[in-house]
């Protein structure tokens, strides 16, 4: 079966303790009325920009409601970034386990790439596995306010056993309010 995916994303970033930690909260709604809400958390253990490579851990909550269900879940991830090419590009891995009501525990991990473009923009490309599908995503961050207001527009396929879909992603993320 494929399905095209029209997806809304705003999230907001709010660097509340110091540079290293972060909680992020997260509204998306998607074609077919599927919306969903995450509280995510944040903490590197040592500073990217010093060292030239970065690790911590990432706690996510999240609430999904389609068709009239709803499932929450927990996601508790380990990154790292490694920044490439004098700074202009960030390499990231992440590597953890996850649970939805209800069902058994999943290993899900990501790896992206991002790389600094002209005009206050930044490539992004990502693939992961998450929530028993694979995810493979690309597209631009145009920086409306450099490290406040961000546009970012993608493509991305999703693919769950024989069901797949693809479609883009346009979204709104605010840092520092």
């Amino acid at each position: 079966m494929r399905r095209c995916l029209l997806a809304l994303v705003l999230a907001a970033l709010w660097p509340v303790f110091d540079p290293t930690t972060s909680v992020q909260f997260e509204f998306s709604r998607a074609s077919g009325k599927t919306n969903a809400f995450e509280v995510e958390f944040k903490h590197l253990f040592n500073h990217i920009g010093r060292d030239g490579w970065g690790w911590g851990i990432d706690l996510s909550l999240d609430t999904r409601r389609a068709d009239g269900s709803q499932q929450n879940g927990i996601t508790v991830k380990l990154p790292y970034t490694l920044q490439l090419r004098g700074g202009d590009a960030q390499l990231h891995f992440n590597a953890g386990v996850q649970k939805q009501g209800g069902e058994r525990h999943e290993w899900v991990g990501s790896v992206a790439f991002e790389h600094k473009l002209p005009e206050r923009n930044i490539g992004f490309i990502e693939v992961g596995r998450e929530d028993r599908q694979t995810l493979v995503h690309a597209g631009v961050r145009h920086w409306i306010r450099r490290e406040r207001l961000a546009l970012d527009f993608s493509v991305q396929r999703r693919t769950a056993g024989d069901d797949r879909s693809a479609g883009a992603v346009l979204g709104m993320a605010w840092y520092d309010l």
